[in-house]
């Protein structure tokens, strides 16, 4: 079992960075001016956008239709939620990519350094209240504070139906600060097991991602 799952995992990771090969040469057709080859946008690329599936979240509640902007990315947050509701660690352990690489990385760490490193019990569950607040923070801010007409305005936005651009723009000419971010969290994934699934990602409900 823990094989077919890491072959699946592995497979989910290989499938998005394909999809996300095919969107920047689906940007880069428009961007070069028609003249590079026409490749089709991937759908599957909004399954990275889930501020935009939350928002698309609200106004179906609240119109009873699914906008036509981004609906993939609600439709994949939706499979996210009832996969985790039901089987609890499945979508952390065999589908996501970053927790997918971040196994890799407490892996190589605990080769490299014959054990991961364990933090003190309280600084544990301290830091795990981050990612709650954070998942309270989002919903509030869609949920509660924003009004319908507020929602229908930010989901009809230029801003938004452009976010799966600016995120590829935001890795294509990342900042110095960002890139420091993301190195540190590396960096952290190698003593200790899934920094970033435990503590920030607000989709993370799992204890830990080691396949056990």
């Amino acid at each position: 079992m823990q094989y077919l799952r890491l072959a699946v995992a592995w497979g989910f990771l290989l499938f998005q960075l394909y999809l996300g090969v095919c969107f920047f040469r689906f940007v880069h057709y428009f961007r070069s001016g028609g003249t590079a080859p026409f490749v089709q946008r991937p759908d599957g690329i909004e399954g990275f956008l889930p501020i935009s599936a939350l928002l698309s979240l609200k106004e179906w509640y609240i119109s009873g239709a699914i906008n036509q902007i981004h609906p993939a990315a609600l439709v994949v947050l939706l499979c996210v939620i009832t996969v985790s509701l039901h089987l609890k660690r499945a979508f952390c352990s065999w589908i996501c990519p970053v927790g997918t690489i971040s196994e890799l990385l407490w892996k190589c760490g605990r080769l490299l350094f014959g054990r991961n490193v364990r933090p003190p019990r309280l600084a544990d569950i301290s830091l795990r209240g981050l990612k709650y607040l954070l998942l309270a923070f989002f919903l509030w801010s869609i949920f509660w504070a924003m009004d319908a007409t507020q929602i229908t305005t930010f989901v009809g936005s230029d801003y938004n139906k452009v976010a799966d651009v600016r995120l590829l723009d935001f890795f294509l000419g990342i900042s110095p600060l960002a890139f420091a971010v993301i190195l540190f969290l590396v960096i952290l994934s190698l003593p200790l097991r899934i920094p970033f699934c435990r503590y920030l990602c607000p989709l993370s409900l799992t204890k830990e991602k080691d396949g056990n």
